[in-house]
Protein backbone atom coordinates (compact mmCIF):
# COMPACT_ATOMS: atom_id res chain seq x y z
CA UNK A 1 0.00 0.00 0.00
CA UNK A 2 1.49 3.57 -1.17
CA UNK A 3 0.04 5.38 1.73
CA UNK A 4 2.17 2.86 3.98
CA UNK A 5 5.45 4.07 2.11
CA UNK A 6 4.87 7.66 2.66
CA UNK A 7 4.46 6.70 6.56
CA UNK A 8 7.11 4.27 6.79
CA UNK A 9 9.80 6.88 4.95
CA UNK A 10 8.17 9.52 8.00
CA UNK A 11 8.71 6.91 10.54
CA UNK A 12 12.16 5.94 10.03
CA UNK A 13 13.32 9.44 10.52
CA UNK A 14 11.43 9.62 13.72
CA UNK A 15 12.30 7.04 14.86
CA UNK A 16 16.31 7.52 14.30
CA UNK A 17 15.92 11.03 15.60
CA UNK A 18 14.23 9.65 18.78
CA UNK A 19 16.35 6.79 19.44
CA UNK A 20 20.22 8.55 18.04
CA UNK A 21 19.80 11.80 17.26
CA UNK A 22 22.46 13.08 20.17
CA UNK A 23 24.65 11.25 18.00
CA UNK A 24 24.33 12.79 14.26
CA UNK A 25 26.17 15.57 15.13
CA UNK A 26 29.19 13.61 16.05
CA UNK A 27 32.59 13.61 13.54
CA UNK A 28 31.53 9.29 12.56
CA UNK A 29 27.51 10.18 12.38
CA UNK A 30 27.87 8.58 8.94
CA UNK A 31 29.14 5.68 10.20
CA UNK A 32 26.66 5.53 12.92
CA UNK A 33 24.20 5.93 10.67
CA UNK A 34 25.31 2.85 8.83
CA UNK A 35 25.34 0.78 12.13
CA UNK A 36 22.05 1.79 12.82
CA UNK A 37 20.74 1.06 9.60
CA UNK A 38 22.12 -2.91 9.85
CA UNK A 39 21.60 -3.61 13.35
CA UNK A 40 18.75 -1.52 15.00
CA UNK A 41 16.41 0.42 12.07
CA UNK A 42 13.06 -1.44 11.54
CA UNK A 43 12.10 -3.02 8.27
CA UNK A 44 9.07 -1.98 6.41
CA UNK A 45 7.77 -5.48 6.63
CA UNK A 46 8.00 -5.15 10.35
CA UNK A 47 6.81 -1.62 10.22
CA UNK A 48 3.65 -3.69 8.02
CA UNK A 49 3.26 -6.07 11.03
CA UNK A 50 3.11 -3.50 13.62
CA UNK A 51 0.72 -1.50 11.37
CA UNK A 52 -1.75 -4.31 10.58
CA UNK A 53 -1.83 -5.90 14.31
CA UNK A 54 -2.68 -3.01 15.73
CA UNK A 55 -5.76 -2.88 13.34
CA UNK A 56 -6.83 -6.26 14.65
CA UNK A 57 -5.28 -5.70 18.33
CA UNK A 58 -4.70 -2.38 19.36
CA UNK A 59 -7.65 -0.30 21.36
CA UNK A 60 -5.77 1.88 23.41
CA UNK A 61 -2.22 3.05 23.28
CA UNK A 62 -0.99 0.29 25.96
CA UNK A 63 -1.88 -2.28 23.47
CA UNK A 64 0.70 -0.67 20.79
CA UNK A 65 3.07 -0.67 23.66
CA UNK A 66 2.42 -4.42 23.73
CA UNK A 67 2.54 -4.94 20.08
CA UNK A 68 5.52 -3.09 19.47
CA UNK A 69 7.81 -3.83 22.38
CA UNK A 70 8.66 -0.40 23.28
CA UNK A 71 6.68 3.00 23.99
CA UNK A 72 8.94 5.01 21.91
CA UNK A 73 8.12 3.11 18.66
CA UNK A 74 4.34 3.08 19.58
CA UNK A 75 4.55 6.72 20.00
CA UNK A 76 6.18 7.47 17.17
CA UNK A 77 4.01 4.72 15.14
CA UNK A 78 1.11 6.84 16.61
CA UNK A 79 2.57 9.87 15.23
CA UNK A 80 3.24 9.38 11.39
CA UNK A 81 -0.31 7.18 11.35
CA UNK A 82 -2.38 10.16 12.72
CA UNK A 83 -0.30 12.78 10.74
CA UNK A 84 -1.39 10.69 7.21
CA UNK A 85 -5.13 10.40 9.28
CA UNK A 86 -4.69 6.54 9.26
CA UNK A 87 -5.97 6.92 12.80
CA UNK A 88 -7.40 8.93 15.55
CA UNK A 89 -6.14 9.24 19.35
CA UNK A 90 -8.40 10.34 22.15
CA UNK A 91 -7.34 12.35 25.01
CA UNK A 92 -7.31 9.20 27.62
CA UNK A 93 -5.14 6.95 24.71
CA UNK A 94 -8.03 5.35 22.87
CA UNK A 95 -7.82 4.68 19.22
CA UNK A 96 -9.38 4.41 16.10
CA UNK A 97 -8.12 3.22 12.59
CA UNK A 98 -9.02 4.46 9.18
CA UNK A 99 -11.06 2.75 6.89
CA UNK A 100 -8.28 3.42 4.42
CA UNK A 101 -6.71 0.51 5.85
CA UNK A 102 -9.39 -1.94 5.88
CA UNK A 103 -9.78 -1.86 1.90
CA UNK A 104 -12.00 -5.52 2.66
CA UNK A 105 -14.83 -6.85 4.26
CA UNK A 106 -13.58 -9.14 6.85
CA UNK A 107 -16.22 -12.60 7.56
CA UNK A 108 -18.63 -11.57 10.38
CA UNK A 109 -18.53 -14.89 11.69
CA UNK A 110 -15.33 -17.38 11.39
CA UNK A 111 -17.67 -20.25 11.98
CA UNK A 112 -19.03 -19.09 8.47
CA UNK A 113 -15.80 -20.20 6.97
CA UNK A 114 -17.49 -24.22 6.29
CA UNK A 115 -16.96 -26.96 3.61
CA UNK A 116 -17.89 -29.64 5.33
CA UNK A 117 -16.80 -31.43 1.49
CA UNK A 118 -13.65 -32.96 2.05
CA UNK A 119 -12.11 -35.50 -0.36
CA UNK A 120 -10.30 -38.66 0.17
CA UNK A 121 -6.48 -39.14 1.51
CA UNK A 122 -4.24 -40.58 -0.47
CA UNK A 123 -1.96 -42.53 0.59
CA UNK A 124 0.48 -42.48 -2.36
CA UNK A 125 0.90 -38.73 -1.76
CA UNK A 126 0.81 -39.07 1.74
CA UNK A 127 -2.04 -36.71 2.83
CA UNK A 128 -3.40 -37.10 6.23
CA UNK A 129 -6.29 -34.01 6.26
CA UNK A 130 -6.47 -31.72 9.11
CA UNK A 131 -10.07 -31.27 10.83
CA UNK A 132 -11.81 -28.05 9.58
CA UNK A 133 -11.50 -26.69 12.66
CA UNK A 134 -7.97 -26.62 12.44
CA UNK A 135 -8.05 -25.28 9.11
CA UNK A 136 -10.01 -22.53 10.62
CA UNK A 137 -7.50 -21.82 13.30
CA UNK A 138 -4.41 -21.79 10.64
CA UNK A 139 -6.27 -19.30 8.65
CA UNK A 140 -7.51 -17.24 11.77
CA UNK A 141 -3.25 -17.07 12.98
CA UNK A 142 -1.99 -16.36 9.54
CA UNK A 143 -5.01 -13.46 9.12
CA UNK A 144 -4.28 -11.71 12.31
CA UNK A 145 -0.45 -11.63 11.63
CA UNK A 146 0.03 -10.92 8.55
CA UNK A 147 -1.07 -7.66 6.50
CA UNK A 148 -3.62 -9.30 4.09
CA UNK A 149 -1.78 -7.41 1.02
CA UNK A 150 0.63 -9.85 0.58
CA UNK A 151 1.59 -12.70 -1.33
CA UNK A 152 0.89 -16.18 0.23
CA UNK A 153 1.68 -19.77 -0.82
CA UNK A 154 0.36 -22.69 0.50
CA UNK A 155 2.86 -25.85 -0.55
CA UNK A 156 0.54 -28.29 -0.48
CA UNK A 157 -2.87 -28.09 0.68
CA UNK A 158 -5.04 -31.22 1.33
CA UNK A 159 -6.96 -29.36 4.65
CA UNK A 160 -7.98 -26.78 2.66
CA UNK A 161 -6.71 -23.91 4.77
CA UNK A 162 -6.46 -21.59 1.63
CA UNK A 163 -10.26 -22.13 1.30
CA UNK A 164 -10.41 -20.82 5.12
CA UNK A 165 -8.02 -17.83 4.24
CA UNK A 166 -9.83 -16.72 1.43
CA UNK A 167 -12.99 -16.67 3.31
CA UNK A 168 -11.79 -15.26 6.38
CA UNK A 169 -10.24 -12.58 4.60
CA UNK A 170 -12.40 -11.54 2.23
CA UNK A 171 -10.56 -12.61 -0.59
CA UNK A 172 -7.67 -9.50 0.72
CA UNK A 173 -4.68 -11.81 0.10
CA UNK A 174 -3.20 -13.29 -3.00
CA UNK A 175 -3.19 -16.68 -2.52
CA UNK A 176 -1.57 -19.82 -4.35
CA UNK A 177 -1.89 -23.37 -3.92
CA UNK A 178 0.58 -25.96 -5.49
CA UNK A 179 -0.09 -29.51 -5.14
CA UNK A 180 0.73 -32.44 -6.64
CA UNK A 181 -2.24 -33.93 -6.59
CA UNK A 182 -4.29 -33.05 -9.63
CA UNK A 183 -7.65 -33.60 -8.34
CA UNK A 184 -6.75 -31.79 -5.46
CA UNK A 185 -6.01 -28.66 -7.30
CA UNK A 186 -9.15 -29.23 -9.22
CA UNK A 187 -11.38 -29.46 -5.82
CA UNK A 188 -9.92 -26.62 -4.42
CA UNK A 189 -9.87 -24.62 -7.89
CA UNK A 190 -14.25 -25.53 -8.12
CA UNK A 191 -14.55 -24.81 -4.48
CA UNK A 192 -12.96 -21.43 -4.42
CA UNK A 193 -14.50 -20.61 -8.01
CA UNK A 194 -18.36 -21.51 -6.54
CA UNK A 195 -17.42 -19.45 -3.14
CA UNK A 196 -16.53 -16.52 -5.50
CA UNK A 197 -13.14 -16.61 -3.89
CA UNK A 198 -9.61 -15.84 -5.47
CA UNK A 199 -6.97 -18.35 -5.51
CA UNK A 200 -4.20 -19.50 -7.85
CA UNK A 201 -4.02 -23.27 -8.10
CA UNK A 202 -1.38 -25.22 -10.03
CA UNK A 203 0.57 -28.67 -9.81
CA UNK A 204 3.31 -28.24 -7.72
CA UNK A 205 6.04 -31.49 -6.98
CA UNK A 206 8.55 -30.69 -4.04
CA UNK A 207 11.00 -32.96 -5.56
CA UNK A 208 12.19 -30.40 -7.90
CA UNK A 209 12.99 -26.71 -7.92
CA UNK A 210 10.35 -24.45 -8.32
CA UNK A 211 9.79 -23.11 -11.56
CA UNK A 212 11.03 -19.38 -12.44
CA UNK A 213 8.19 -17.57 -12.19
CA UNK A 214 7.06 -18.83 -8.74
CA UNK A 215 10.77 -18.12 -7.07
CA UNK A 216 11.09 -14.55 -4.70
CA UNK A 217 7.49 -14.15 -5.51
CA UNK A 218 5.94 -14.61 -1.61
CA UNK A 219 5.70 -13.02 1.63
CA UNK A 220 4.66 -16.44 3.64
CA UNK A 221 5.08 -20.17 3.01
CA UNK A 222 2.72 -22.36 4.47
CA UNK A 223 3.05 -26.34 4.74
CA UNK A 224 2.24 -29.50 6.53
CA UNK A 225 5.22 -31.70 4.77
CA UNK A 226 5.97 -35.22 5.78
CA UNK A 227 7.64 -35.23 8.91
CA UNK A 228 10.84 -37.17 7.94
CA UNK A 229 14.00 -35.28 7.34
CA UNK A 230 13.77 -35.87 3.95
CA UNK A 231 10.29 -34.11 3.40
CA UNK A 232 11.02 -31.49 5.69
CA UNK A 233 13.98 -30.46 3.86
CA UNK A 234 11.98 -30.73 0.23
CA UNK A 235 9.86 -28.40 1.78
CA UNK A 236 12.13 -25.88 3.22
CA UNK A 237 13.86 -25.87 -0.12
CA UNK A 238 11.41 -24.79 -2.08
CA UNK A 239 10.34 -22.07 0.77
CA UNK A 240 13.70 -20.60 0.19
CA UNK A 241 13.06 -20.49 -3.84
CA UNK A 242 9.84 -19.01 -3.92
CA UNK A 243 10.15 -16.84 -0.66
CA UNK A 244 10.86 -13.28 -1.51
CA UNK A 245 13.91 -13.09 0.64
CA UNK A 246 13.60 -10.23 2.39
CA UNK A 247 13.13 -9.62 5.93
CA UNK A 248 10.00 -10.21 7.68
CA UNK A 249 9.15 -13.54 4.98
CA UNK A 250 7.53 -16.18 7.18
CA UNK A 251 7.20 -19.88 7.26
CA UNK A 252 4.45 -21.60 8.96
CA UNK A 253 5.41 -24.73 9.67
CA UNK A 254 2.88 -27.98 10.95
CA UNK A 255 4.83 -30.64 11.95
CA UNK A 256 4.79 -32.45 15.44
CA UNK A 257 7.96 -31.65 18.31
CA UNK A 258 7.39 -34.74 19.65
CA UNK A 259 7.84 -37.16 16.26
CA UNK A 260 10.91 -35.08 16.08
CA UNK A 261 12.76 -35.81 18.81
CA UNK A 262 15.92 -34.37 19.42
CA UNK A 263 15.99 -33.50 15.27
CA UNK A 264 13.84 -30.34 16.42
CA UNK A 265 17.39 -28.60 17.14
CA UNK A 266 19.06 -29.27 13.61
CA UNK A 267 15.47 -28.37 12.30
CA UNK A 268 16.09 -24.70 14.14
CA UNK A 269 19.83 -24.67 13.44
CA UNK A 270 19.03 -25.04 9.35
CA UNK A 271 16.48 -22.75 9.41
CA UNK A 272 18.86 -20.18 11.50
CA UNK A 273 21.44 -20.97 8.39
CA UNK A 274 18.85 -19.69 6.12
CA UNK A 275 18.35 -16.20 8.20
CA UNK A 276 15.06 -17.73 9.41
CA UNK A 277 14.68 -17.78 13.29
CA UNK A 278 11.51 -19.00 15.55
CA UNK A 279 8.87 -16.57 16.71
CA UNK A 280 6.14 -18.48 17.98
CA UNK A 281 5.68 -22.05 18.54
CA UNK A 282 1.98 -23.08 19.06
CA UNK A 283 2.17 -26.58 20.76
CA UNK A 284 -0.47 -28.81 19.78
CA UNK A 285 -2.27 -26.61 17.22
CA UNK A 286 -3.45 -28.96 14.61
CA UNK A 287 -5.60 -31.94 15.13
CA UNK A 288 -5.91 -34.79 13.23
CA UNK A 289 -8.48 -37.86 13.28
CA UNK A 290 -6.54 -41.15 13.96
CA UNK A 291 -8.64 -43.72 11.81
CA UNK A 292 -8.72 -41.30 8.96
CA UNK A 293 -4.45 -41.63 8.57
CA UNK A 294 -4.05 -43.48 5.24
CA UNK A 295 -1.33 -45.69 6.35
CA UNK A 296 -2.63 -47.07 9.37
CA UNK A 297 -2.58 -50.61 10.00
CA UNK A 298 -5.60 -51.35 11.31
CA UNK A 299 -5.11 -54.82 13.01
CA UNK A 300 -1.86 -54.04 14.43
CA UNK A 301 -3.54 -50.80 16.11
CA UNK A 302 -6.40 -53.14 17.09
CA UNK A 303 -3.59 -55.44 18.41
CA UNK A 304 -2.43 -52.46 20.01
CA UNK A 305 -5.05 -51.14 21.70
CA UNK A 306 -6.51 -54.41 23.51
CA UNK A 307 -3.88 -54.04 25.62
CA UNK A 308 -5.07 -51.59 27.67
CA UNK A 309 -8.96 -53.30 27.08
CA UNK A 310 -10.20 -50.56 24.96
CA UNK A 311 -12.62 -51.01 21.76
CA UNK A 312 -11.43 -50.39 18.50
CA UNK A 313 -14.60 -48.55 17.88
CA UNK A 314 -13.12 -46.40 19.72
CA UNK A 315 -10.07 -45.13 17.69
CA UNK A 316 -13.30 -42.88 15.91
CA UNK A 317 -12.91 -40.63 18.89
CA UNK A 318 -9.20 -40.00 19.07
CA UNK A 319 -6.72 -37.39 17.44
CA UNK A 320 -3.46 -36.71 17.07
CA UNK A 321 -1.83 -33.71 16.53
CA UNK A 322 1.09 -31.43 15.42
CA UNK A 323 2.74 -28.85 16.41
CA UNK A 324 2.17 -24.90 14.83
CA UNK A 325 5.88 -23.42 14.21
CA UNK A 326 6.13 -19.67 12.80
CA UNK A 327 9.75 -19.42 11.43
CA UNK A 328 10.32 -15.40 10.37
CA UNK A 329 13.52 -14.65 8.35
CA UNK A 330 15.86 -11.65 10.30
CA UNK A 331 18.85 -12.04 7.99
CA UNK A 332 19.08 -12.06 4.20
CA UNK A 333 22.48 -12.87 4.10
CA UNK A 334 24.88 -14.18 7.03
CA UNK A 335 27.27 -11.59 8.32
CA UNK A 336 30.62 -13.18 9.22
CA UNK A 337 32.05 -10.85 11.62
CA UNK A 338 30.22 -7.26 12.32
CA UNK A 339 33.39 -5.14 10.94
CA UNK A 340 31.84 -2.59 12.76
CA UNK A 341 29.82 -2.26 15.79
CA UNK A 342 28.39 -0.03 18.43
CA UNK A 343 25.89 -0.99 21.49
CA UNK A 344 22.72 1.07 20.50
CA UNK A 345 19.85 0.03 23.31
CA UNK A 346 16.72 1.05 21.99
CA UNK A 347 14.94 3.67 24.17
CA UNK A 348 11.64 1.91 26.52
Amino acid sequence: MDILKKCYEDFLKIDMETEIGHLLKHKQAEKIVGIWNLWSSISFSQFEKYVWRCINKAKKVQDVINITGTVHIAINLLYVLRNHQLCKVSKNGEIEFSNKLMNFEVAADLANAVFPERIRNKKEHGQFQATWTTSVKRANIIFEQVPPWKDVFFCGDDDLTSLALAQISGNAFNISVGDIDSDLVSFIESSSRREGLQIETFEFDVTYEAPDRLKKKYDVFHCDPLDHGQGIDLWLQRAQEVLKGKPGDLIYLNISADRLGQREYLLFKHLHEMGFYLEEKHKNFSSYQVEEEPFLNTEKLNEEIEKINIEYSAIKDLYIHTDLYVFIRKAVRPIFLPQEFMEIRRKI
